[in-house]
């Protein structure tokens, strides 16, 4: 057989002469040598071969001709006598061919995965449902004897007040306690009970946070969190709603869930400070796009008892509160008492310096004198203490965390220095009754804790806890002055 060289050179020159079929055949096969085919042609007549009729697997390659190759015997090099046509291919597509081993390793690997995913999910079920054991498990409560609480909530001298609101899933009872406040003082000194909505100061409130947040370059304190005075400071400009007209919910079960809201929310200012992007008018109007889709869009107008008003009309024609007649009062060693101080808590945010420092015997009495007048009480309070008892709607301070005659202002600030008491929830103060030696104090209470005794929506407070655990006061001036309690630059105090 001859080789692919010497083939392939003759059959380009046999088709430039003419060679028959049969023998052009022979030779693309590798049936004849070259000496061979030099016998045939001198018995075989001339004849035109077009190359479209070869198969293409036995197509020279132009790679193996070489270079040499030029007419035989001397003769000049004739040109074709036809025309070159494409070769005719067959092409199609098919079925991806699967190969049976690699995909039966893919199988394995998934197979291991899934396992492991399980086991995983396994192990992590494990693990919360011993944090949630051990959670329930440290959880100490104590209660007192039945003769020692009061019996109904009959027993206390109320104010005027409106059922208490759950606040549900959310960390805004600031907002339920001080709406609830200023309900109660509209029908104090207007004598009309309104019903003020929580979640159109919680919309102010989380604007300002954000544009905080973005002045302070990421520094800003940012969370659910705030103080009651908050409305003080948000009222004037943005004015109030009745909560008809802005309920502030948007969930399908109608229940207060701000889980998603604050996620999206703080994810978005990260995305600010990821960027160094620190305009503010960007960082209000993406947040208010947040907030109108989680608390609904605030109207600007509504109609109210056939009057068309804004939320500055209805605080103004409706509530007629005047703002700068309410103060605020704290109790610490941290500076003397008689000056207007901050409330040193990480959700007193904006750095309110407001607040009058009296002595723990002044901060009680100042919520006595309040209630006795029959005016409301806002307060800051610890709540997680093991003389809450919510099955009976009591908080108290133990005679093992603290006797009555060791409780003084110096074991007050002990446990503020050290993190014990801290400002995790606010409540309104509406009742105040004598019962044995102690004063008990009836609050209206947003939190869910709450709804789970005897008196949905309310605690019972004795006067040993407020002087321990409370940490903030709001109230009228008109609850002044209790001896001792009244600050020197107070009146001319910026609110």
């Amino acid at each position: 057989m001859v080789s692919s060289r010497i083939s392939c050179t003759f059959l380009s020159r046999a088709t430039e002469r003419g060679l028959t079929l049969r023998l052009f055949c022979l030779l693309a096969l590798g049936s004849l040598t070259a000496c061979d085919a030099s016998r045939v042609e001198e018995q075989s007549p001339p004849l035109a071969l077009p190359v479209a009729i070869i198969e293409p697997s036995l197509q020279p390659s132009i790679a193996d001709i070489p270079p040499e190759t030029g007419p035989v015997g001397g003769e000049e090099a004739q040109p074709e006598a036809h025309e070159r046509r494409p070769l005719s291919l067959r092409s199609w597509y098919e079925p991806r061919r699967p190969d049976p081993v690699l995909e039966s390793i893919d199988r394995g690997a998934k197979a291991r995965r899934a396992a492991m995913d399980e086991e995983t999910r396994s192990v992590q079920e494990v693990q919360r449902a011993r944090d949630a054991e051990r959670h329930h498990r440290i959880q100490l409560r104590t209660s007192l004897p039945e003769d020692e609480i009061p019996h109904s909530l009959d027993t206390f001298l109320q104010i005027a007040h409106n059922p208490t609101l759950p606040q549900y899933r959310t960390g805004t009872c600031w907002a339920f306690a001080a709406s609830s406040f200023f309900e109660s003082e509209s029908a104090r000194l207007g004598g009309k009970l309104v019903q003020l909505s929580p979640m159109y100061s919680v919309y102010w409130e989380y604007l300002d946070k954000v544009g905080a947040w973005v002045d302070e370059r990421g520094q800003s304190h940012f969370s659910e969190g705030s103080e009651l005075g908050a409305l003080l400071r948000t009222w004037p400009r943005a004015g109030v709603m009745p909560l008809e007209q802005f309920p502030g919910v948007r969930t399908s079960s109608g229940l207060h869930d701000h889980a998603a809201l604050f996620a999206e929310l703080e994810s978005m200012l990260k995305m600010l400070e990821r960027e160094g992007n620190w305009d503010r008018t960007l960082a209000l109007e993406l947040a208010a796009v947040i907030l109108q889709r989680h608390l609904g869009s605030v109207p600007s107008r509504f109609v109210y008892e056939g009057r068309i008003l804004s939320p500055q009309d209805y605080l103004e024609q409706v509530l007629q509160l005047e703002l700068g007649a309410y103060r605020q009062f704290v109790s610490t060693l941290r500076h003397p008492f008689g000056e207007l101080v901050p409330f040193e808590v990480p959700d007193n945010w904006w750095n309110d310096s407001s607040y009058c420092n009296v002595s723990m015997e002044d901060f009680v009495a100042i919520a006595e004198r309040a209630l006795d007048s029959g005016m409301g009480v806002g307060l800051a309070l610890d709540t997680s203490e093991p003389g809450r008892d919510p099955d009976n709607d009591v908080m108290f301070v133990p005679d093992f965390d603290i006797p009555d005659e060791q409780l003084t202002q110096l074991a007050r600030e002990y446990r503020i220095a050290h993190g014990v008491t801290t400002d995790d929830h606010g409540v309104h103060l509406v009742g105040i009754a004598r019962v044995g030696a102690h004063t008990w104090f009836l609050a209206k209470d947003s939190g869910r804790g709450a709804f789970a005794g005897r008196f949905p929506g309310y605690f019972m407070l004795r006067d040993d806890y407020v002087a321990l655990k409370g940490l903030a006061l709001l109230v009228h001036r008109d609850a002044l002055p209790a001896p001792g309690a009244s600050c020197a630059a107070f009146a001319a105090a910026p609110h």
